[in-house]
């Protein structure tokens, strides 16, 4: 069994509230944790037994942002200090000055981003293609059904075109 951290099992215990209200039993089939060390995680989870040190601290969008304003020039050794101080980690601390410079347009978007942005626009001018086609089908249809009942009122007026 892996460790995990308790906001990854406060995660896993919070499927069993709903809208997903799975049972202890189906959450432990589907996650492979034992239904034991599920049953302990919501016992400590709802009396608020979660040792402190275990909880993960919750900042805000800004206070991030202004973590990664006082990092930014910072080096390795220095960021791993600056983190030490305010209880974080380095890799967050990364991963938000990543999330800045993407939100702010400072780096040019990755390939697969290219990719997907090109798969999407060429989807939609396919299923603009199906769509006018089939505009076109239904029009067709629906003038081959007037037609047909036009023929069957002309032959109930006038008789069959044999006679």
């Amino acid at each position: 069994m892996g460790r995990y951290t308790w906001t990854e099992r406060i995660e896993v215990i919070k499927r069993t509230l709903p809208p997903e209200a799975l049972s202890i039993k189906e959450l432990s089939e589907e996650t492979s944790i034992n239904i034991n060390t599920l049953y302990a995680w919501k016992s400590k989870i709802e009396k608020g037994t979660i040792p402190k040190t275990k909880r993960k601290k919750i900042l805000s969008t800004q206070d991030k942002f202004h973590i990664v304003i006082e990092t930014v020039k910072l080096n390795e050794t220095q960021l791993n200090e600056y983190c030490r101080k305010k209880g974080l980690y380095a890799k967050d601390v990364k991963k938000w000055q990543k999330q800045c410079e993407s939100a702010n347009g400072l780096f040019n978007e990755s390939a697969e981003v290219k990719e997907i942005k090109n798969n999407l626009r060429n989807e939609k001018s396919h299923s603009k293609a199906l769509e006018k086609e089939l505009n076109r089908k239904e029009k067709a249809l629906a003038e081959t059904a007037a037609l047909l009942v036009l023929k069957k009122k002309a032959q109930a007026i006038w008789g069959d075109e044999e006679n």
